[in-house]
């Protein structure tokens, strides 16, 4: 694991891998404006609750660095995805596990990212 980061999530018996039937949305915070691409998705009602605010947003996904940056993300038809809690990530803040993350088992399109806008 990188430096300070554990397992990203709790159990790997609570992990379930699928495949996209149908479109799916879904919203990833980042750090740099210009590239939101990456591997970790989260639905945005997930994080609804947090009103935007990129502290809050980073101690519930266990993030090390603090998004400033959230991205709309549709990921397409048969896309290999795993999801499961959050793990915790004390070094992050996060001391115990949190909501749903999915996981993007393959590359999508660039294209795939869209809708860029600043945190609070």
């Amino acid at each position: 694991m990188a430096q300070g980061w554990l397992p990203p999530y709790p159990e790997t018996a609570g992990v379930r891998t699928f495949s996209a039937a149908d479109n799916l949305d879904f919203v990833r915070v980042h750090v740099k404006e210009n590239r939101p691409q990456g591997s970790f998705l989260v639905r945005e009602k997930e994080i609804a609750h947090l009103n935007g605010d990129a502290e809050k947003i980073r101690v519930y996904l266990g993030l090390k660095d603090k998004p400033a940056f959230i991205s709309d993300v549709k990921v397409p038809v048969r896309t290999q995805l795993q999801t499961g809690r959050i793990g915790a990530q004390p070094n992050f803040g996060l001391d115990q596990t949190s909501g749903f993350q999915y996981q993007l088992l393959q590359e999508i399109p660039k294209s795939s990212f869209s809708n860029t806008r600043a945190l609070k």
